[in-house]
């Protein structure tokens, strides 16, 4: 670095600047994502042109053997997160309105089953990054991390997005579950995000269209009597994308959802529809998700869920 600075003029570049213009480069293309200052800097030495967020992660879309393995290795450490919580919340009582288990003094929350989760995956290798433990009307935003006491009778929704410390590489699960025997409209509710998945999953192999994917996911959600109107304030029903790449992002491309996306061999995507709903009309209240994540072959997909 300091044959680059020369006779100090540029003492305060950053070693990037340095190590191009030494290669002669006039000209650089930065993601919308840049930091600020660095960009600043760049500006002030080159032409900068800012490119789609796409032109730095499409190579990424395919993943290599090796990769492919980090990804099942997160996966792997996820499920048996997911057990544990699966277990735990099976050995809780119900209390009138709440879960109550014989190693806690209060009521259930959110948070003790996220611990039970974490502390799993970090005695594991792994890191829970804002993992989603929802029950109720927190689940009908599939986004709500959860925070409140978990209920009997309504969906407990657990996403769990682990990341490797060795690798930096995700893995992504979802799981609904019910604490005692849920109402006929829950029941119905949940088949109905189930075949929608498996019927999703069925169709995914090398050179279908996302889209296509997303658009045969609303079908079956409106013939089984689950239509989303999205001029509803809020609006109800299947309201996200089915489904995202998976590597050291826990979304990356492909997108499967309302934009054209070619699957391709080697791609990983999970595969997550859901239904959720903040008011009573249909005597349903929260949200069902069920997530897998899936690897497109040549033919079909294998599932790494499992």
């Amino acid at each position: 670095l300091e044959q680059f600075r020369g006779d100090g003029a540029l003492a305060d570049v950053h070693p990037a600047i340095l190590f191009l213009k030494k290669k002669g480069v006039d000209r650089v293309v930065i993601p919308s994502i840049f930091p600020y200052e660095l960009g600043r800097q760049f500006a002030q030495h080159f032409i900068i042109e800012v490119g789609t967020d796409s032109l730095y992660t499409h190579e990424r879309a395919i993943k290599s053997t090796a990769e492919i393995a980090w990804i099942e290795a997160s996966q792997r450490a996820c499920e048996q997160a997911v057990e544990k919580a699966r277990l735990f919340l099976k050995e809780c009582t119900i209390d009138d309105d709440t879960l109550r288990h014989e190693g806690f003094n209060d009521p259930i929350s959110s948070s003790v089953v996220r611990s039970i989760i974490d502390e799993s995956l970090y005695g594991n290798g792994f890191l829970g990054v804002d993992t989603i433990i929802s029950c109720g009307m927190e689940s009908s935003d599939p986004h709500a991390k959860g925070n409140g006491l978990l209920r009997p009778f309504v969906p407990i929704v657990l996403d769990v997005f682990p990341r490797s410390l060795a690798t930096l590489y995700f893995a992504d699960q979802t799981r609904t579950f019910f604490k005692g025997e849920p109402a006929r409209a829950y029941q119905k509710m949940y088949a109905a995000v189930l075949q929608a998945q498996e019927e999703a999953i069925g169709r995914i192999k090398d050179g279908v269209d996302g889209k296509d994917l997303f658009n045969g996911v609303c079908e079956t959600f409106a013939r089984i009597g689950y239509p989303t109107d999205v001029s509803q304030r809020p609006v109800q029903g299947f309201i996200h994308g089915l489904g995202h790449g998976v590597g050291i992002e826990i979304h990356e491309a492909p997108n499967l959802g309302t934009r054209s996306c070619q699957l391709k061999e080697g791609m990983v995507v999970t595969v997550e529809p859901g239904l959720y709903y903040s008011r009573s009309e249909l005597d349903i209240v929260g949200g069902i998700r069920i997530e897998d994540m899936v690897l497109v072959t040549k033919n079909g997909c294998k599932n790494l869920t499992n």
